[in-house]
């Protein structure tokens, strides 16, 4: 059965995830965490809020919260330089999924060189999951609080 697609949408929270390609370390040290963290707060503030992580060895987990309607629009507008007149969900979506893809790419380009690798770091695409209701955000938030706590736990012994 094909993936049936999730187009993100203002104001929806979502689950990303994906792992190392062939099951690969993506986190090798502490310093990668925290460039991920970092420039993923740098790159996708404007268009989400990053609500949890969880960065364990050779996979990602997020939950983020789109920003509203007006505020991807007027990120649209600054982008293009001048006012849009109609905007779909589909171009907000779109937008978004390019600025995480561009931000994943350029995660594992920085991998890549540090560890004098070549080829895909990542699986071919995230895992998206939209997250309708209120327990399902809760649910989804306390579990990844809870792996990126056992990181960190990891971490220090």
């Amino acid at each position: 059965m094909p993936k049936q697609k999730t187009n993100f949408k203002p104001g929806q929270y979502y689950y990303l995830s994906n792992v190392g390609n062939t099951g690969e370390f993506i986190f090798d040290v502490a310093e990668n965490h925290v460039y991920f963290k970092e420039n993923l707060l740098k790159k996708l503030n404007e268009l989400v809020e990053v609500i949890a992580w969880g960065l364990v060895s050779n996979q990602y987990h997020l939950i983020i919260r789109v920003r509203s309607q007006y505020h991807l629009k007027k990120h649209l507008e600054r982008t293009i330089g001048g006012q849009l007149r109609r905007v779909t969900s589909h171009h907000y979506s779109r937008l978004i999924s390019n600025c995480l893809s561009g931000f994943l790419s350029g995660y594992a380009r920085a991998y890549n060189r540090m560890y004098l690798r070549k080829g895909s770091l990542f699986r071919e695409q995230f895992e998206k999951i939209e997250l309708k209701t209120r327990d399902e955000v809760v649910l989804f938030t306390k579990a990844v609080l809870v792996m990126e706590k056992q990181m960190k736990k990891g971490d220090s012994e």
